[in-house]
């Protein structure tokens, strides 16, 4: 009986005194916000043979240092023949935490009228609007420009806080006229194809819309050129049965061009 009690302490003594453990972390942080050139290296002890693994023991390395680390939140897992295992978690923040960010007040517009753009980056020390047109500017974090000629443009919102750059790209549509057309069929039956009703509006400065069904009882109905009607009534959210719906919309176009038109949708399921 003494004899067996030797061998189990002796052998959980051998566990113990083999148990391994993560000591501590060697961390080269990522320049910037959106770059990979970080680097880990994990110092284990207590048993021979460790591999290590920075995605939740998904796969393991013999290496204990990882590079071409991007920020981000790392879970870590070491192992040995023991056996033994070990996890914890790591946060590698960058070094630098600039951020673009910025809005535009409209995407479409005619020759002549103006664009704001506004910057609501994060750390920026310089802030260059480059409007895609030839011109930009720089210092300011909001600013108005005017648009002369027909065509698509891509501005851009370029900031830099003296170790990183980050941009982020607008799109601006200025347009020869508007226009308005309106589909004639359209299916929810939820494929992703065609499940939405809406005019084609191009180059407008506000619309309104209203769907009826055969006995002239409004079953949808939106003001905004953003809208749309899914074949469901509103507020009440019941599906509309297969069948002619008619549509009236009332639009106005930037270029000053009434719209007044109506007509019939088929709705199928």
């Amino acid at each position: 009986m003494m004899r067996l009690l030797f061998l189990v302490l002796f052998v959980l003594s051998g566990l113990l005194a083999h148990s391994c453990t993560i000591d501590s972390y060697v961390l080269t942080r990522p320049t910037c916000l959106y770059s990979a050139d970080g680097q880990l290296q994990i110092q284990a002890s207590g048993a021979v043979g460790i591999t290590y693994s920075i995605d939740g023991g998904l796969t393991f390395s013999a290496s204990n240092t990882f590079s071409n680390l991007a920020p981000g939140t790392y879970f870590i897992v070491i192992q040995s023949p023991l056996p033994c295992s070990v996890s914890d978690t790591v946060y590698i923040a960058p070094q630098s935490q600039l951020s673009a960010g910025g809005t535009v007040s409209t995407n479409t517009i005619f020759p002549g009228e103006s664009v704001v753009f506004s910057s609501y980056s994060h750390n920026a020390t310089s802030t260059l609007f480059d409007f895609g047109d030839g011109s930009d500017t720089t210092g300011l974090t909001q600013v108005v420009h005017s648009y002369n000629q027909i065509g698509a443009f891509t501005p851009m919102l370029i900031v830099s806080d003296g170790i990183c750059f980050d941009t982020i790209t607008f799109s601006v549509t200025v347009a020869g006229e508007s226009s308005l057309y309106v589909p004639n069929v359209f299916t929810p039956n939820n494929d992703d194809v065609n499940d939405l009703f809406f005019p084609r509006a191009f180059g407008m400065r506000s619309l309104e819309c209203t769907i009826m069904n055969r006995y002239g009882e409004i079953v949808h109905s939106w003001i905004g050129t953003k809208g749309f009607w899914d074949g469901y009534t509103f507020p009440a959210g019941v599906a509309c049965s297969e069948g002619t719906y008619f549509y009236w919309i009332k639009a106005e176009g930037l270029d000053g061009k009434s719209y007044n038109v109506n007509g019939s949708i088929t709705l199928l399921r």
